[in-house]
């Protein structure tokens, strides 16, 4: 059985449009349901919800009033590439998880290697861009996904516009926005959402994989620790971080299968959804603030 779960960010997100968000995170579903019955591999499911979230389409603005966009994506699955790749300060791509997807691929292509050439793992601003035009990327004039397929592996991608005006050139959580690893008969998946700087500095989506997946503790305890762990971190002295985490956890040992979502934060909100794959309608959970 295929898991997908997703999240469309921490943020004050209005009461008054919960319907369309629920909505917007079905439609997301429904359409990487209808890819998995087409027996495409989890890598290529990867979507984003945009118009109504800070993703793609309807991301923030920067301070001089552009849309950069930053992606990533992660697999269990070993291969000759790289498991990660991420994009970041993107400027003309109109779905950034896709070009993230293709410098993924690219990463396991002969021509990446050609000349002793070491492919990278992150493209930001015009080298991103350019990437996008050489790969035949749509391009225009960061929600969050996880999936685990019968085989345990997990594949998790993030997509964000970034907190509103930023600064120009300014790239958010690569390389610890997303987790994704397998050990034995047990795959966890993590993606985060929240502030980004905050992400980085405490390693937040692989400390908690690593952490679940080592079993240093059981999964049911683990959300007192990674709060406790997020909030007293040496960085924040002078003020609460913000954050959330989605985690998908399975143990194809025992059958088990579960997904969580932790709220990391001290003013956001994490929604979430849980599609269970093949003919099982979407379960929803969505918790918003009071804002109107």
């Amino acid at each position: 059985m295929v898991v997908i779960a997703c999240h469309i960010g921490a943020g004050e997100l209005s009461y008054k449009r919960e319907k369309e968000y629920t909505d917007l995170m079905k439609n997301a579903l429904n359409y990487g349901q209808s890819l998995v019955k087409k027996n495409c591999d989890l890598e290529n499911i990867v979507v984003e919800v945009i118009e109504l979230t800070n993703a793609g389409k309807g991301s923030n603005r920067t301070a001089d009033g552009n849309v950069e966009c930053e992606s990533s994506i992660m697999t269990s699955k070993l291969s000759t590439g790289y498991p990660f790749a991420s994009v970041g300060a993107v400027t003309v791509v109109k779905n950034p998880i896709k070009l993230a997807k293709a410098l993924l691929d690219y990463s396991s292509s002969p021509e990446a290697r050609t000349n002793g050439r070491s492919p990278p793992l992150c493209l930001v601003g015009k080298g991103a861009d350019d990437f996008a035009l050489q790969t035949g990327i749509e391009t225009i004039k960061r929600n969050s996904e996880l999936f685990t397929d019968e085989n345990g592996f997990v594949v998790t991608a993030t997509s964000s516009g970034g907190v509103s005006l930023k600064l120009p050139g300014r790239l958010g959580p690569y390389g610890c926005g997303c987790w994704s690893q397998q050990k034995g008969m047990r795959s966890i998946g993590s993606c985060s959402t929240g502030r980004g700087e905050d992400l980085i500095l405490t390693r937040i989506a692989s400390f908690i994989t690593e952490t679940v997946l080592g079993g240093n503790l059981e999964f049911t305890e683990s959300e007192t620790l990674f709060k406790e762990f997020f909030y007293q971190s040496i960085f924040f002295r002078d003020r609460k971080p913000e954050g959330g985490i989605l985690l998908l956890h399975q143990d194809k040992e025992s059958g088990l299968k579960r997904v969580i979502a932790f709220r990391l934060m001290y003013r956001n909100v994490l929604s979430c959804i849980l599609q269970e794959i093949w003919d099982l309608p979407c379960h929803v959970h969505i918790r918003l603030p009071l804002i109107f």
